[in-house]
């Protein structure tokens, strides 16, 4: 039997290799899908598309902090820190693809802004 992403069908294999690519890049699926076919969509619309996730993985951590489920909240709160650094490295132009360009994004942001942002993007890695 597949896992349906969304209305899509893929097979359990193709499932299990989407998740191992996100668990080693520290992504949702629904990242590591979108990085692949971002090639072939508008920088405006991937922006979009990222605050979406942002929204949508906050909303979820709050829920789970609120019901107590503070490992499946933590992991929600992260994608959703991942998501909005995605969006600014699109809006940016910067690389954003590995858990190393999401800390120079960071620092970059940190200097800019000249707020302790590496500090806090520590606390919650």
């Amino acid at each position: 039997m597949g896992r349906a992403l969304r209305g899509i069908e893929v097979s359990e294999e193709v499932y299990e290799l989407l998740l191992a690519i996100a668990r080693r890049k520290s992504k949702s699926v629904e990242e590591v899908i979108l990085e692949y076919i971002a090639k072939d969509v508008d920088p405006g619309v991937r922006i979009e598309v990222y605050m979406k996730l942002h929204e949508k993985y906050l909303r979820r951590a709050e829920e789970l902090y609120a019901r107590g489920d503070l490992a499946r909240a933590g992991e929600k709160y992260w994608g959703a820190v991942t998501a909005l650094l995605n969006a600014i490295g699109e809006k940016r132009g910067w690389s954003h693809y590995t858990h190393r360009d999401y800390a120079e994004i960071v620092e970059r942001l940190s200097e800019e802004l000249g707020e302790p942002l590496g500090r806090l993007f520590a606390s919650v890695e």
